[in-house]
């Protein structure tokens, strides 16, 4: 099986540089293709015959930003999946990029290992947030009164090993991980990630995370290292 193809877009020189030579020394990751802005990725994509399975996104950048080059590859290239490497915190920036069809959210002073799991991650279809992220949506979306209303539903009833499951996905655990915890087999953890989506009536991985947080389900701590 060949290493997972991987594309930085990035404005900052010294960052790309660093995170190519840091991804080129994980085993089964291999960075194929750099860029300083959205522009200049969809000039180097469109002359390349290795499409990276995954890229690292920046937001602010010239010419074109993050969410509009993150938009571009949701309708044109549905296929490479596209995690924000950023420092942005804020709730607008994170929310608007997951609607834009972004599957990660990492900051940039993640670590290495961090970085390596998002990337197999999203590869395998998962979505992954990092724990900043997921706090920063969980404590600011439920102060909109029509999302605070949805959050809120009666009648919602999980079972045991639906409560089990979705703590560990709120633990950024991904479906392997969450079949070796709960010794039970993938297709299990998959039908109860489906089941979690009907009764919350979440769109999306994401949205399921921000209801279990939003319920103090897995209650969410700050890593103060962080």
């Amino acid at each position: 099986m060949r290493n997972i193809w991987v594309a930085i877009v990035d404005d900052h020189l010294l960052f790309t540089s660093f995170m190519a030579h840091v991804l080129n020394d994980l085993r089964g990751i291999s960075v194929v293709l750099t860029a300083k802005d959205g522009v200049d990725f969809f000039e180097k994509l469109k002359k390349t015959d290795k499409k990276p399975d995954v890229v690292l996104m920046d937001i602010e950048m010239p010419k074109m930003d993050g969410l509009k080059a993150t938009k571009k590859l949701q309708k044109n290239y549905p296929e490479i999946k596209v995690i924000i490497v950023t420092m942005h915190t804020d709730d607008s920036f994170i929310l608007a990029l997951i609607e834009s069809g972004a599957d990660g959210y990492l900051f940039k002073n993640a670590e290495p290992k961090e970085l390596e799991k998002a990337i197999v991650s999203v590869r395998e279809g998962e979505k992954h947030f990092n724990k900043e992220a997921l706090y920063a949506i969980s404590t600011n979306m439920v102060r909109n009164k029509n999302v605070k209303h949805r959050l809120t539903k009666k009648g919602i009833a999980l079972s045991n090993r639906e409560t089990q499951v979705l703590e560990l996905l709120c633990e950024a655990k991904n479906t392997r991980e969450i079949s070796d915890t709960l010794n039970i087999s993938e297709r299990t953890v998959e039908s109860h990630r489906q089941n979690l989506l009907l009764k919350t009536e979440s769109k999306n991985a994401a949205a399921l995370l921000i209801y279990a947080l939003s319920h103090d389900l897995a209650p969410l701590k700050r890593d103060p290292l962080l």
